[in-house]
């Protein structure tokens, strides 16, 4: 029964962990940048839309069970390489600090409940996430397929300064 659960809300939470990320990197883009940031969750075409000033929240479904982590933010190029640098490093920097806030919930949290279960799940899959985010990774199957990680394309910004 309780592995049942942990899968149930593991998908659940995918995708939420997965718009949280993104904002990471919505938001420094809306800082360094005076043009729209477009945030993408879910690579299907359902093409449901929020608009928040600037922002832009797609929401597009997911084509398979195994894409539920798919999302995706677009900016313009900022002027400075440091700019870019912090854009692709805030969305690893709010998937760890998704990590910490849950771990501690979870240190503090002394009775045994679905918030407490929630809060184990949340904080497995934002440790997940940051590390396959922040490591130089390119992507070599499913969603991500030929693309690379956000610490893939700071070592290449890096490289390219140089």
């Amino acid at each position: 029964m309780n592995f049942l659960v942990y899968i149930v809300l593991g998908l659940i939470l995918t995708p939420i962990i997965t718009l949280i990320h993104e904002l990471g990197h919505a938001i420094a883009g809306l800082i360094f940048t005076n043009k729209d940031v477009k945030i993408k969750i879910g690579n299907a075409n359902l093409n449901k839309k929020l608009k928040l000033l600037r922002l832009i929240i797609e929401f597009n479904g997911y084509n398979s069970i195994v894409n539920l982590n798919y999302g995706l933010t677009e900016w313009n190029k900022p002027n400075k390489t440091y700019q870019s640098i912090i854009i692709y490093l805030s969305g690893p920097l709010f998937s760890l600090l998704m990590f910490i806030l849950s771990s501690y919930i979870i240190l503090i949290c002394n009775e045994y409940n679905i918030i407490y279960i929630l809060f184990q799940i949340f904080s497995l899959l934002t440790f997940i996430q940051f590390i396959f985010t922040i490591f130089p990774i390119e992507y070599k199957n499913y969603a991500y397929y030929k693309n690379k990680s956000d610490g893939y394309k700071i070592i290449e910004l890096l490289n390219n300064k140089k």
